[in-house]
């Protein structure tokens, strides 16, 4: 079961299996701002955002070094919206 926003991936290039890294492009960037916009609209706050990051992360069998690498990505993009 998917425990994510549908666009959450496109925050990360948009193709399920080939992950870029959160918000590194322009267009990643812009979809990352839109979908932290998203959670806030909804009063959902970063442990949800978390969680999101991290299910989809985990399904796609990124390491855990990798999932917290991107989260930080994320965190700061959450902080900074």
């Amino acid at each position: 079961m998917k425990n994510w926003d549908e666009d959450l991936i496109g925050c990360f290039g948009g193709f399920p299996g080939i992950l870029a890294t959160f918000g590194s492009h322009p267009r990643d960037a812009g979809r990352a701002r839109e979908w932290v916009e998203s959670l806030r609209s909804r009063g959902l706050g970063w442990p949800e955002a978390e969680a999101q990051i991290r299910a989809l992360l985990e399904s796609e069998n990124q390491s855990a070094e990798k999932v917290e690498y991107q989260l930080d990505r994320a965190r700061a993009f959450f902080n900074n919206g």
